[in-house]
């Protein structure tokens, strides 16, 4: 959406309403409605497709994740603090997640179903920041669609151990059968045969060290990014990056998909002056290795998830099914999908299989290319978790599409991890720059457009600490932060 002048007072104000970030969420009526002691009022709608708030069942609820940047003068893009946050319309609940991430989330205040819309007030402390007044001031202000993932015990590994799945070690290496592991809070673990062990593969992880109190193994409540994030997200990102750092995470260059024509769907394009833009932009974002993912998360004030949130994420505290995919059984479609509306934002599956799981892998999509995020939800006869492709929590694409990276648990580094959350800034140079975030030996789990089906098994770990950090046409983000 083009950016529109507002008046306050005697002040000019470039406010940017942003249509952005998902699956049918909106920001708009962004204007500053007040102004006191260097504080400003700034109101705006933010609203949403599919939303929901329930009191049995899985007991959760979906929420926007709302954050904001600006600028004065032309300079460059900063993390918007907010003091105080108020709804304004009656029917949100405001949340703040621990510091240092910038932004807040907004969800039902009551249980139901539909559409979501929330008229919105938060106070920023402009002159803390050292702005002199809102004459030449832009904001931006961006919404991405979560799924509150609450606190609770759970099991990894699926009663299996062909992918490196995890299960209970009892002192041996082979038995049968396998039992999974049980997480009922979020003390420490021991990896070993004696208690949360996996079998040695070449890509598994060492078999080694103990989890810290501090990593977060899923027992404690989180939020997780609801769909993959887009290729309209990530050029929204971009284009708020100093030259440098767009220079150090430009996924058109040799450290992306080194091209700006369209490669396995990904058609963001950029001439280095220009914005950044793709003509794909409901698309899941590919090409991004590790570090252009973490700077993507540190940016959104997100962080990643652990390969233990990845499974608690998918199965909840169900009981586990040996082979079974995100929506919790073992049934998968098999035919090859056709397309309508391809490239659009209605783009649709017409053929979904009915009565089964639904999923972008293997053979199954047009030239073995991802999907724009969504689309079984949309697409699906009966929406049931199978058909949808949805988890236990109602997270899409967690089986197939593009990889989801998380923490290992399989590398020294990676169990340093302490869930600590972006600050919404990078460094000078583009990089994330948070405390105890790794990027090499990261688990790629859920499988991909280009992968087979045992892949997409929820506790396969096949890649559960690979070393490289490469751009792959597999490659996707999702974030998550711990609740508060």
């Amino acid at each position: 959406m083009q950016g529109k002048t507002h008046w306050l007072s005697v002040f000019i104000l470039l406010l940017t309403q942003a249509q952005l970030f998902g699956n049918g969420i909106e920001v708009s009526n962004l204007q500053f409605t007040g102004e006191a002691g260097n504080v400003a009022d700034l109101s705006f709608t933010v609203a949403w497709e599919n939303s929901w708030r329930l009191d049995a069942g899985p007991g959760n609820y979906d929420a926007a994740y709302i954050f904001g940047k600006y600028r004065t003068a032309g300079g460059d893009w900063q993390p918007m603090y907010f003091l105080t946050l108020a709804g304004t319309s009656g029917n949100a609940t405001l949340e703040r997640p621990s510091a240092p991430a910038p932004g807040f989330f907004a969800y039902r205040n009551a249980v139901g179903t539909g559409n979501a819309s929330f008229n919105l007030t938060v106070q920023w402390d402009y002159g803390a920041l050292g702005v002199d007044g809102l004459s030449n001031v832009e904001t931006r202000i961006f919404a991405v669609e979560m799924v509150h993932v609450p606190e609770g015990a759970f099991q990894v590994g699926d009663g299996s151990i062909n992918g490196s799945k995890f299960y209970q070690g009892e002192g041996e290496l082979t038995r049968e059968p396998f039992s999974p592991y049980r997480i009922d809070s979020e003390d420490v673990i021991y990896i070993d045969i004696d208690n949360l062990y996996y079998i040695d593969s070449t890509y598994s992880g060492d078999q080694l060290g103990l989890l810290p109190a501090e990593y977060p193994k899923g027992f404690a409540g989180f939020y997780c990014m609801k769909y993959e994030v887009s290729q309209q997200q990530w050029v929204d990102f971009f284009n708020t990056l100093t030259p440098t750092q767009q220079a150090t995470l430009d996924v058109t260059g040799p450290n992306g998909k080194n091209s700006d024509v369209v490669l396995d769907r990904n058609a963001v394009s950029w001439d280095g002056s220009s914005p950044a833009t793709t003509s794909l932009p409901d698309v899941a974002m590919n090409y991004v290795p590790n570090t252009f993912m973490l700077a993507y998360l540190d940016w959104a004030g997100m962080r990643p998830l652990t390969e233990l949130e990845y499974e608690k994420a998918c199965r909840g505290p169900i009981i586990p099914v040996p082979g079974e995919f995100a929506w919790g059984t073992t049934n998968i479609h098999g035919t090859a999908y056709t397309l309508s509306g391809a490239g659009t934002a209605a783009e649709a599956i017409t053929d979904p299989g009915v009565g089964t799981g639904n999923a972008a892998y293997s053979n199954l999509t047009p030239d073995v290319d991802p999907l724009r995020v969504g689309i079984f939800a949309a697409s699906a006869v009966n929406t049931t978790r199978e058909e949808t492709g949805g988890s236990y929590y109602g997270i899409m694409e967690l089986s197939g599409n593009l990889m989801e990276r998380c923490i290992s648990v399989g590398a020294v580094q990676n169990r340093s991890y302490t869930g600590l959350t972006g600050d919404g800034r990078l460094s000078e140079t583009g990089w994330a720059n948070v405390s105890w975030w790794p990027n090499t030996g990261l688990s790629f789990r859920g499988g991909s457009i280009g992968q087979k089906s045992s892949l997409l098994q929820v506790s396969d770990r096949s890649y559960g600490s690979y070393s490289s950090s490469i751009s792959l046409s597999s490659n996707g983000i999702r974030g998550a932060i711990t609740a508060p």
